[in-house]
C-alpha cells in the first residue's frame, strides 16, 4: 500500500527533525567539553571530530610519534579529542605521581566495563572503599620481602632476553611477542612454581597462551 503523500511528507520531516536535534545535543555536549578544558594545551582538530581522522591514518609507530610530537610542542600536559571523548595526556613523573598516589583518581575509565563480565568487579576494575580492601588484602603478597625471593627468576629470565635481543645483531625486531614470551616464564614461575621455559622451546600452550 502506498503512504499518502501527506503522511510521507511528515515522516521525512520527523527524520529530519530526530537528525538534526541529536546533532543539536552532541554539539552542546561537545561544547561543554570543549569550554572546560581550554585551558590546557592541545593539537588543533577538525569541528566534531576533533583529532580523531589524523589519530586513524597512523600505525603503531606513528601513533607514538605524533604522541611524543605533540608533547614536545605542547608541553608535558595536553589534551586529546577523539569525537565526544577528550583524553589528557601526562608525561611528566611529578603529575603521574600525583595521580597514582591520589586515591580520589583510582577510578577507573568507562573503557573497562566491557571487562566486567569476564573478570567480575576485583582489585582491577572496581574502585573506592571496596578497591582499599581487595588491595589491602593483597599487600602482604607485594611485600618487599616477598618479591626479593623472585629476583633469581626475574634475573635468569632477563639474562635469557637480553640474549634473544642481542641475537638479532642490530636489526630491528618487533620486541612485543619477545617479551610475552618472557612475561610468561616469569609469571609462572614465580605465581605457580611451574618452569615453562617459554623463551626457549616452543610448544602448544605457549602457541595457545602467547598468540
Amino acid at each position: 500500500m502506498t503512504p499518502q503523500p501527506e503522511v510521507a511528507s511528515r515522516t521525512i520531516a520527523f527524520k529530519e527533525y530526530t537528525s538534526y536535534t541529536a546533532q543539536a545535543k552532541f554539539a552542546r555536549f561537545r561544547q561543554r567539553f570543549v569550554r572546560a578544558l581550554k585551558s590546557i594545551p592541545g593539537p588543533p582538530g577538525v569541528p566534531l571530530l576533533g583529532n580523531s581522522i589524523e589519530l586513524l591514518r597512523c600505525d603503531t609507530t606513528e601513533l607514538h610519534d605524533k604522541l611524543v610530537l605533540w608533547t614536545s610542542q605542547y608541553g608535558p600536559r595536553i589534551k586529546i579529542d577523539v569525537c565526544n571523548t577528550h583524553w589528557i595526556m601526562h608525561t611528566s613523573p611529578e603529575l603521574a605521581e600525583q595521580i597514582v598516589t591520589n586515591a580520589t583518581f583510582n577510578r577507573k575509565a568507562k573503557d573497562y566495563e566491557y571487562m566486567h563480565e569476564w573478570l567480575g568487579i576485583g582489585i582491577l576494575l572496581d574502585h573506592g572503599p571496596n578497591w582499599f580492601k581487595h588491595r589491602k588484602a593483597l599487600t602482604e603478597a607485594f611485600h618487599f620481602r616477598v618479591l626479593e625471593n623472585f629476583m633469581p627468576i626475574y634475573q635468569e629470565q632477563s639474562e635469557i632476553l637480553v640474549e634473544k635481543l642481542l641475537s638479532c645483531g642490530g636489526r630491528a625486531v618487533d620486541v612485543f611477542p619477545v617479551f610475552k614470551l618472557y612475561t610468561l616464564d616469569v609469571i609462572l614461575e614465580t605465581a605457580m612454581g611451574v618452569r615453562c621455559r617459554a623463551q626457549e622451546n616452543d610448544s602448544d600452550y605457549v602457541r595457545a597462551v602467547a598468540g
